[in-house]
């Protein structure tokens, strides 16, 4: 089973907990391209080439193009996962939703979800509710 942990705060969490908000938005930058992309199919030489390749992914999509049509010609793509694991707060106890994921994909999300309006994000697509842990009874 492969996770995507992810935190998110309020009023995210509450509104993907009833389902009003399917999705999640995340910055394309360096740490969010290690983490989502799957970068087996490139041609690497060094174990660890594929930070060179985000960065330079990272300073072309910054210099203006799109997204997603650098990532492709960097032999890159969109690492595929089971579920998406959203969390709220710290500790042990904190409110937990497991949720299955459909899909990753670059574009521009909803403002009214939280999407910035000026550039591309990672956008994690839900599906349906899997489990829900240590949420608060309204």
């Amino acid at each position: 089973m492969n996770i995507l942990h992810l935190p998110i705060s309020e009023p995210w969490f509450s509104k993907t907990v009833t389902g009003e908000k399917t999705e999640e938005y995340r910055e394309i930058s360096l740490y969010w391209l290690r983490r989502l992309l799957d970068y087996s199919d490139m041609p690497m030489e060094e174990p660890d080439e594929w930070k060179k390749v985000a960065e330079d992914i990272l300073d072309d999509i910054n210099s203006g193009h799109k997204a997603a049509d650098v990532i492709k010609t960097y032999f890159c793509k969109l690492r595929k996962f089971d579920i998406t694991r959203l969390v709220n707060g710290y500790g042990a106890n904190r409110p937990t939703l497991d949720i299955e994921c459909k899909g990753i994909r670059i574009g521009r999300g909803r403002p009214e979800w939280g999407a910035p309006t000026d550039r591309d994000v990672f956008i994690i697509e839900h599906g349906q509710i899997l489990e829900k842990k240590n949420l608060k009874e309204k």
